[in-house]
C-alpha cells in the first residue's frame, strides 16, 4: 500500500492502481480486514481519479461488504463508506 501511495504522489497512476491491487489481494489473504478496507479506499481513489469509475465504484462497493462483515467494530466506518459510493 505504502508504494502504491509513493507511486501515486509521483504522478505514476498505472503502477499506484498496479500496486493498489496487489496490496488489496496480500491484504485479503493475510484476513487484514480494515488493512484491505483502507487499501480497497485507496484503490477506489485512484482509478476515480484516473477516470476509471467503474473500478471506483468497484473497489468502493467492496470497502463497504469488508465493512459490513466486521460492522460491530467499525459501524462509523460503514457510514463513511457507504456515502462515498452513492
Amino acid at each position: 500500500h505504502h508504494i502504491a501511495d509513493v507511486y501515486r504522489a509521483s504522478g505514476e497512476s498505472e503502477k499506484a492502481l498496479a500496486y493498489y491491487r496487489q496490496a488489496s489481494e496480500q491484504k485479503r489473504r493475510a484476513n487484514d480486514r480494515m488493512g484491505l478496507a483502507i487499501t480497497l479506499r485507496s484503490l477506489g481513489r485512484q482509478a476515480a481519479q484516473m477516470g476509471q469509475y467503474e473500478v471506483a465504484v468497484a473497489a468502493y462497493e467492496h470497502e463497504v461488504d469488508v465493512l459490513r462483515a466486521d460492522a460491530e467494530r467499525n459501524g462509523s466506518e460503514i457510514d463513511r463508506a457507504e456515502r462515498r459510493v452513492g
